[in-house]
């Protein structure tokens, strides 16, 4: 039974200390791939999709944001799981909340027929462009803080802020079936975000913090590239 094997999955995962206090992700992605197979084809198509999407970072930076759109509407037709779906609209929420805040604080505006976001709050934060949180606080209520960042320049904090929202997000979505796909959602994405930010800690290289510097800064067709 699928309740039966996904208790098992579940239990031969390791434990995930908090993003900031990791010294190394304690599973390879090989090893985790391979517990993986225990998903149904279903689930794991549906997985397998959101982490395409969510890994923007490392897709090719000649993609527009037009591509990302193209890409998340895609993906959304195969994502089906409430869970699922609500961790990929919150993020790629969140990525645009932070798009509109850089193009702000360069003066820029979005232009008609010229995607520059993803996902159902572009039109509202389009409304409520010269309002200090872009009329989205009440889902994004970091907003302001995310704003003082980016005036400040401030990248490494900035990314901080963003994995740790997320990281909560996930940490209130595996909490509610404790054995069931929720905490594998959860699981793999933090173990995808403890890796990534384990490469800007400060022991790291000096060009991987740049790295994040030009990740974080990039320009807004970028983003999602």
């Amino acid at each position: 039974m699928a309740a039966q094997r996904y208790y098992a999955l579940v239990a031969s995962l390791p434990r995930l200390v908090h993003f900031e206090q990791a010294e190394y992700v304690p599973i390879t992605r090989e090893a985790l791939e391979s517990r993986l197979r225990a998903l149904t084809p279903d689930h794991w198509a549906q997985l397998d999709a959101a982490i395409l999407l969510m890994r923007w970072q490392k897709q090719p930076r000649e993609r527009t944001t037009a591509d990302i759109v193209a890409q998340y509407d895609k993906a959304m037709t195969v994502i089906t799981h409430p869970a699922l779906r609500e961790v990929l609209e919150y993020w790629m929420g969140q990525r645009t909340v932070v798009v509109a805040l850089r193009m702000r604080k360069r003066g820029d505006r979005p232009q008609p027929d010229t995607p520059w976001g993803v996902g159902r709050w572009t039109r509202k934060i389009e409304a409520h462009w010269d309002d200090a949180d872009l009329g989205v606080k009440s889902v994004y209520p970091w907003v302001e803080r995310a704003r003082s960042l980016i005036e400040s320049d401030d990248a490494l904090e900035l990314e901080r802020m963003l994995v740790g929202v997320i990281w909560n997000k996930l940490t209130e979505i595996e909490g509610r079936t404790p054995f069931g796909f929720e905490r594998v959602i959860a699981f793999v994405f933090k173990w995808d975000f403890s890796k990534r930010w384990l490469s800007y800690d400060a022991g790291a290289a000096k060009e991987r913090f740049q790295d994040l510097i030009v990740e974080v800064l990039r320009d807004h067709q970028k983003l999602f590239a």
